[in-house]
């Protein structure tokens, strides 16, 4: 991953990660914020340099990169979506939220990236091995987490158990030495 800032969007510092389509210019990268969320960038206008950039989620990079996921539903179904116009300096760029798409600068429906290069290829890598270590997490905080509740609900049933035998055994004591009447008006 590159170390520069390429875009500044909602206050979060995007880097390039990968350059997927190039020609003068770079066409179709994407991004990562401080956070490795995914940034697909599509410049659609080369002379003003005006950039479609949209928050996308690792697995729909993943699958798009290995042509599951047409281009038209990567970007479709993308988290967010920003427009930015390149100004002087990254702070002079200006970014606006994206509602609706115009498609008609994108890709249509049923295209996909084929580029099958060896950098292409090293990036799916690069994925599967992000994917691989995010499942690794995900399957170590489920234990994590059904180990606490297990542990919390063991030492609730304690709890529990422990403050029955307590009433029983207060119970069993009121019952078996019952104070008479007389005495308890005498303890005035």
């Amino acid at each position: 991953m590159n170390n520069d800032v390429c875009f500044i969007i909602n206050s979060k510092n995007l880097y390039v990660d990968e350059y997927l389509v190039e020609l003068n210019i770079p066409i179709f990268f994407i991004c990562k914020d401080d956070n490795n969320n995914r940034y697909a960038v599509i410049c659609e206008n080369t002379s003003e340099l005006e950039y479609l950039i949209c928050q996308v989620s690792i697995n729909s990079l993943y699958k798009m990169l290995k042509n599951e996921l047409s281009l038209y539903d990567f970007i479709y179904e993308s988290i967010e979506k920003w427009i930015l116009k390149s100004g002087d300096t990254i702070e002079s760029d200006i970014v606006e939220a994206v509602q609706e798409l115009r498609f008609d600068y994108y890709p249509k429906k049923n295209e996909y990236l084929d580029l099958n290069n060896v950098k292409i290829c090293n990036y799916i890598k690069r994925i599967e091995n992000e994917l691989v270590e995010q499942s690794i997490e995900e399957t170590y905080s489920i234990e994590l987490t059904k180990m606490v509740l297990e542990t919390i609900t063991s030492f609730s049933t304690v709890v529990n158990e422990s403050n029955n035998r307590y009433k029983i055994s207060r119970n069993s004591v009121k019952q078996k030495i019952p104070l008479k009447l007389a005495l308890v008006g005498g303890l005035y």
